[in-house]
């Protein structure tokens, strides 16, 4: 009994331990492969609106983030598997976009040396950029990616991906 007892023992060792090498094989390079894509093929273009100087370079980045969240299905369905809320529906979060958008092109056609002009740019930059929540269209990238969902780190701290080029 006592060897069945410690074959036991070294086959969950044996199995805990394949598990954990499939892991840092498979699961650790589709995570970083896949934070690279998020950044290079989506979430760099709201950085970049957010980063523009003026307000023609932010409705234009801003429009191409939003051309690339459709063009990889994230303008639809829900960001996540569970705890599902009205906030987590990605076509919510395509009307915020939308909302923004639509500021920034009213603020366009405002005479640039005004004061209104001036104010809806600083709300816009301060309140509304920050106000944004990049990480449920990052959550919908990672849920369309399974493995970046089960067994990596988002690094989404209060709406936004934390660190500057740390994959988000």
């Amino acid at each position: 009994m006592e060897i069945f007892k410690n074959a036991m023992i070294g086959i969950i060792g044996v199995a805990v331990g394949v598990i954990f090498l499939l892991w840092v094989i498979i699961a650790m390079p589709s995570s970083i492969i896949i934070d690279y894509y998020w950044e290079n093929e989506i979430n760099s273009y709201f950085e970049l609106s957010d980063q523009a100087s003026t307000l023609d370079k932010k409705l234009e980045y801003m429009k191409q983030y939003k051309q690339a969240l459709i063009d990889h299905g994230l303008d639809k369905g829900d960001a996540r598997y569970v705890f599902k809320t009205p906030q987590t529906k990605l076509e919510t979060q395509m009307k915020v976009l939308d909302t923004l958008i639509e500021r920034m092109e009213s603020a366009k056609k405002m005479d640039t040396a005004s004061l209104e002009y001036q104010q809806a740019i600083k709300q816009i930059t301060t309140d509304e950029y920050q106000g944004f929540n990049t990480c449920l269209f990052g959550d919908g990238y990672q849920r369309q990616n399974f493995w970046r969902w089960v067994f990596g780190y988002t690094g989404c701290q209060n709406g936004h991906y934390s660190g500057e080029n740390s994959g988000y």
